[in-house]
């Protein structure tokens, strides 16, 4: 897939830097794009100018779809987001573990030994899209009270599609079947989980493929020399959020996710 080279503009000491998303585009059937950064933006004035840029790009190029997210820290940027039309859709965290010093809990041996992890092949793709268009019920898309209820599956789906021959991605096999997948990729000695999930009826491996994942990539270490993990999950799905703290993270930073459509512009 095609991605264009990041933008950025502006004010003062202020920088706004945004992309814009063919793969949200591909969804929604109209142009779209995200805010990726907001730098030294402290004072509400730079911040406003910003937005106001970012909105005359926007109606200019017909952008239906915009979103971002914020550290939770930063409220001037919240207010300028929602004084700018934004409206507040999602809260997520960002997690993090030491790898080094994982050890797979021994109560899970059990369930680990009924699983096998093998590499991506073509021929899981289909099972592996249909679990990933049904088994997320949180995140940017599927918490945004203003888009279409499909868009999250096809969204995901659509991912499993990009990652698949991009990232590392591994499948899940239970007597043979593909029953869960991940996808992740290492930069600058951290490897950074993108997308996992288990098929709705075997949620009960997710901490042993969760585990076996992670003893997969402490065992990458001593070639990648990888020395932590980390990933986004949104607030709202408590279950998973319970999974990586047994697992041993901690959180690192909480964001405010933010969305804007321009109704004259969609399909």
């Amino acid at each position: 897939m095609l991605i264009k080279l990041q933008m950025k503009l502006v004010s003062n000491n202020s920088t706004l830097i945004f992309r814009n998303t063919p793969w949200d585009e591909k969804v929604i059937g109209s142009p779209s794009n995200e805010i990726t950064d907001m730098l030294e933006c402290n004072s509400v004035n730079d911040i406003q100018s910003l937005l106001q840029q970012f909105e005359e790009y926007c109606n200019t190029n017909k952008i239906a779809y915009s979103n971002v997210r914020i550290s939770a820290q930063n409220k001037n940027i919240k207010l300028c987001l929602q004084l700018a039309g934004f409206q507040f859709v999602e809260s997520s965290i960002e997690v993090f573990r030491n790898i080094l010093d994982f050890n797979i809990d021994v109560r899970l041996m059990k369930q680990i030994e009924k699983i096998e992890i093998v590499n991506y092949h073509s021929k899981y793709l289909e099972e592996i899209k249909q679990i990933a268009s049904n088994s997320f019920n949180y995140g940017r898309f599927a918490e945004d009270a203003n888009l279409n209820s499909t868009f999250n599956g096809i969204r995901n789906s659509n991912w499993v599609d990009d990652l698949a021959e991009k990232k590392e991605f591994k499948i899940m096999l239970y007597k043979q079947q593909p029953i869960g997948f991940m996808a992740y990729e290492i930069n600058n000695c951290t490897c950074n989980l993108i997308l996992g999930g288990v098929h709705n009826s075997y949620q009960h491996f997710a901490p042993a493929f969760w585990s076996a994942i992670l003893k997969l990539v402490k065992e990458e270490k001593n070639n990648l020399n990888i020395t932590s993990v980390k990933t986004i999950i949104s607030a709202a799905n408590i279950g998973v959020f319970n999974l990586y703290i047994k697992l041993g993270f901690t959180i690192m930073t909480t964001y405010w996710g933010f969305s804007k459509i321009r109704n004259t512009y969609l399909p």
